[in-house]
């Protein structure tokens, strides 16, 4: 101890070594103390430090012993699972402001009315907050068709450095550059061709927009190079260079369909995800596919389709042009359950308000005594029960 914490100390030998030890604990603990700290007594020494303090009298071997005075520290398994004091700087020019609390007693680092204070102070009030010589400028090439917007850039930075972060952006070399400050209107205001200068000195606002003229005649951008990925040569191989690959889809699909005659593509991924295939239906091909189950239907029938239980009325029956080979059957639905009109690329074949017209496969259709279903009617027969 300084001669500072001496003179503060009592007079008495004991209660100085009292004073002394509580103070070395309260620093090995990790807890920064104040020096008035050094008046209390040692038993206010923070219990989750794992250090004991303890004064008063000791059993002795003699009488007239002298109290004995004991400081015991942790063991390092001890050190290990006590938990660390918390460590906060307060700034004593102010006073501190009410913290948050968590259901548990905890304290978080931010509450939600500090996290709506950083919100708000970060968006600012165009939705960005930038210093007062910021300016975010817009960028247009000279061969590009591309538009770079809202480039932050200083008031303080040169002409220089202002092409050099345009570089970035566009690819063109800060020597070849030729720089024209638009307004908003895509006027000419002023030319920044002295490098030297400052970008405040020609007063950009925001949302104006600094066009960039290459004047380099062997750019990379010039032509579209960098854009229009027609001008760039494709790899390509012939069909003979192609069949002579040893690993590739075409020797695979082959050694397939060596081992499978009906293997597929999709019966491959099924195997592999272990999942039964289901092979899918056959392509029709016959013109009078159905035609017989068609001649059993006829115009103005009420009917059902199934699935669904979907009810509506035959408005024609025979082939469709557009569709597939074979004999349908096109119905009127009740509700707008269908997908067209009665009209099949552009040929009208009966009459239905959108929605409600559908041309379906006569095995899907059952004619009888099918009328619409009134949600609303009631089951009962009788009218004891309403």
């Amino acid at each position: 101890a300084d001669a500072r914490a001496h003179r503060a100390l009592p007079s008495s030998p004991r209660q100085t070594l009292q004073r002394l030890a509580s103070r070395c604990v309260l620093l090995i603990s990790g807890v920064c103390a104040p020096k008035d700290r050094l008046s209390k007594p040692a038993g206010s020494v923070p219990k989750t430090s794992g250090l004991s303090v303890s004064s008063g009298p000791q059993p002795s071997a003699a009488a007239g012993t002298p109290a004995a005075f004991s400081c015991s520290l942790p063991s390092a398994s001890q050190r290990r699972a006590a938990p660390r004091p918390a460590h906060r700087c307060v700034d004593t020019a102010r006073p501190a402001a009410p913290m948050a609390t968590m259901a548990d007693g905890t304290a978080p680092f931010l509450g939600k009315e500090d996290i709506d204070a950083l919100k708000n102070y970060v968006k600012g009030s165009t939705g960005q907050n930038q210093a007062e010589s910021t300016v975010c400028l817009h960028a247009t090439h000279s061969n590009l068709s591309a538009r770079f917007f809202e480039i932050r850039l200083d008031m303080h930075m040169t002409i220089e450095r202002v092409k050099i972060k345009l570089s970035f952006h566009c690819g063109t070399s800060p020597s070849a550059m030729f720089l024209q400050l638009l307004d908003e209107s895509g006027n000419v205001c002023a030319t920044l061709s002295e490098d030297h200068r400052m970008l405040g000195y020609y007063s950009p606002h925001n949302g104006y927009t600094i066009h960039i003229v290459d004047t380099d005649p062997t750019s990379a951008s010039a032509g579209g190079w960098l854009e229009d990925t027609a001008l760039v040569e494709k790899y390509k191989m012939s069909d003979e260079d192609y069949g002579n690959r040893e690993e590739s889809y075409r020797r695979f699909k082959a050694k397939k369909l060596a081992e499978d005659p009906e293997w597929t593509l999709e019966k491959e991924m099924c195997i592999k995800r272990g999942v039964p295939y289901n092979p899918p239906a056959p392509k029709v091909t016959d013109p009078d596919h159905l035609k017989d189950v068609a001649e059993k239907i006829s115009v103005g029938q009420r009917c059902k389709v199934e699935p669904g239980d979907r009810r509506g009325e035959v408005c024609y029956v025979g082939r469709v042009e557009g569709l597939p080979p074979g004999y349908w059957v096109g119905l009127r639905y009740d509700e707008p359950l269908g997908k067209n009109d009665g009209a099949v690329k552009g040929k009208r074949y009966f009459d239905a308000p959108a929605g409600y017209g559908a041309f379906v496969r006569p095995d899907k259709v059952e004619v009888g005594e099918f009328p619409p279903i009134d949600e609303f009617a009631s089951d009962l027969d009788s009218g004891d029960e309403i």
